[in-house]
């Protein structure tokens, strides 16, 4: 809480259901809570609540703005929060038409980078849910262009699969 306070926060932003300090330091510095809700939890990761369903449930319903990126999480999850307070704001989705002419314009706007060493860094609870696995696969195929190129996987779970498909790899 001191840091938060020392960097001035002023809005808590919460950017997952598995977590409710973001509640609890909003809580304690009287700031604003939003909490954006990714997740299903128990139906997608089989996690649930720490403190249980009634608890957890009037936590989220405390936050000043809830946001889900799907009707069906917001009706799974924010059911019982004052409509005015939740919303459904869906992950940016586009065209192939828009893809296409967005790509364009940085190709135009871009400075040419010679860089042969890049890192890419996967950061979150490792999950087949979450394409680690596609992301091993996808740099084995960069890798053929640029040797030097390296995935960072970090978060908790279980790595042992994802190593021995990456040594195979």
């Amino acid at each position: 809480l001191a840091r938060l306070s020392a960097w001035g926060v002023d809005v808590i932003y919460t950017n997952t259901l598995m977590t409710v300090i973001g509640a609890m330091a909003a809580w304690a510095m009287r700031r604003p809570h939003v909490w954006h809700i990714r997740e299903f939890g128990d139906l997608d990761y089989g996690v649930h609540y720490h403190w249980g369903n009634k608890l957890c449930r009037f936590i989220i319903g405390r936050a000043d703005a809830a946001i889900a990126i799907s009707d069906a999480i917001r009706s799974y999850h924010l059911d019982s929060v004052d409509p005015i307070k939740s919303f459904v704001i869906y992950n940016g989705v586009a065209s192939l038409q828009d893809y296409d002419r967005l790509f364009r314009m940085a190709q135009e706007q871009a400075t040419p980078v010679h860089k042969d060493e890049y890192t890419f860094a996967l950061v979150g609870i490792i999950h087949p849910a979450k394409g680690q696995a596609e992301a091993i696969s996808a740099l084995a195929l960069l890798r053929r262009d640029l040797p030097r190129a390296r995935l960072l996987i970090v978060g908790p779970g279980k790595v042992d699969a994802l190593r021995e498909m990456a040594a195979g790899l």
